[in-house]
């Protein structure tokens, strides 16, 4: 606004001027002034930016969603019950009365041991009497056998016993077994007098042992082992001796 005035103060001054002079050399032609418009500001149109077009946001494609796997079932846990093993204990043989092997007496405790292998049952009383009788024979045969008395021997023989050592095939074989070289058993009086006595020397029998209810050894007890001397089997209520095999 302010340069629009300042041009129309300058062409208004240009025109007084111009008509100052033609006034002093003469009649001066009234010049119409050019109408000046004025001019219209040139007012510039604020640039206009074109928006940016902000980026639309992406949209997702929808994912479509797997069924859902059920969740296994989990089958509960069997308890396995294994059955202990209980050991297994044999039962210890009783015998009459005797169900506890605490407290025993010394006859008690002999007892036990006399009849521990034996399948059978045998009182106590029958016990007694068996060992009474055999070692009643046990003391005849020490006498016996101190007098070499021979056909008080043979009584005490049972018929096995008798019969196989009188078979000559038998005292042959003997014989080769002999500790003393040379000496021929012939007979069953060699045996008794070679073969019998002399493995019975020093010998302490007490006790015996039950291999059946009609078949015994007579021991001398040992705490490793007991020595066997004698063997006895009853015939008809009756001890015998029973001599030992090949």
């Amino acid at each position: 606004m302010g340069k629009k005035l300042f041009f129309l103060f300058c062409v208004a001054l240009c025109l007084v001027f111009v008509s100052c002079e033609s006034t002093e050399d003469g009649p001066v032609e009234t010049v119409a002034a050019p109408v000046v418009e004025p001019v219209k500001p040139v007012v510039e149109a604020p640039k206009v930016e074109p928006k940016k077009e902000e980026p639309k946001p992406a949209v997702a494609e929808p994912v479509k969603a797997e069924p859902a796997k059920p969740a296994p079932v989990k089958e509960p846990e069997k308890t396995i019950i294994v059955p202990k093993e209980e050991p297994i204990v044999e039962p210890v043989k009783i015998v009459e009365d005797y169900k506890s092997v605490k407290h025993l007496t010394e006859e008690e405790k002999e007892y036990q041991r006399s009849v521990k292998d034996l399948a059978e049952s045998i009182s106590i009383d029958e016990f007694e009497a068996d060992k009474k009788e055999v070692l009643a024979i046990i003391d005849d045969l020490t006498r016996i056998m101190k007098d070499r008395d021979y056909n008080s021997w043979v009584k005490y023989l049972s018929p096995a016993s008798k019969k196989y050592w009188s078979n000559p095939q038998n005292l042959a074989t003997v014989s080769n077994r002999l500790p003393v070289k040379g000496l021929k058993i012939s007979s069953l009086k060699d045996y008794f007098t070679y073969v019998f006595v002399p493995a019975r020397a020093n010998s302490k029998v007490e006790e015996i042992r039950y291999v059946s209810s009609t078949v015994v050894k007579a021991v001398e007890p040992h705490a490793e082992e007991d020595l066997i001397y004698y063997m006895f089997e009853k015939t008809g209520g009756k001890w015998y001796l029973k001599l030992d095999t090949l």
